[in-house]
């Protein structure tokens, strides 16, 4: 998943006083429809799907063998949805329209970002970009 056209991007998310970066793939169009499909746990890497326009469309995890976090982020960079997707599921949406997705494995590697997300509330919490575009 290495090569000229992916791009490191990294997020943070804050609650309260509380901050935690993470490290992201910005996923190119060409390839959004693949996602995490094929990847293996212990090398997944957590990947940022960005839109121009807003979108309501749903997630399916057929072929990830493993259990991620959907973290949906609206354009003023506040997260509006997140879920724990299990293998195989089907028709996942936040319920809302939504301009960024932030697909998280759930490994050893993002325990410390998927803990802090899990454990805050979500809806008062912001997404701060550390590049353009974001």
């Amino acid at each position: 998943m290495g090569g000229l056209f992916w791009k490191d991007r990294n997020v943070s998310f804050s609650f309260g006083k509380k901050e935690i970066k993470l490290k992201t793939r910005l996923v190119p169009f060409w390839y959004e429809g693949f996602g995490l499909m094929f990847t293996k746990l212990n090398t997944a890497k957590s990947l940022l799907f960005s839109y121009k326009f807003s979108s309501r469309m749903t997630l399916f995890s057929s072929f990830i063998p493993y259990e991620f976090l959907a973290v949906w982020v609206n354009s003023g960079n506040k997260i509006v949805g997140m879920k724990i997707v299990k293998r195989g599921e089907s028709g996942v949406e936040p319920g809302v329209k939504f301009n960024r997705l932030i697909e998280i494995p759930l490994s050893k590697k993002f325990s410390l970002v998927t803990s802090f997300l899990l454990k805050n509330i979500y809806s008062t919490q912001k997404l701060k970009g550390k590049h353009k575009g974001l």
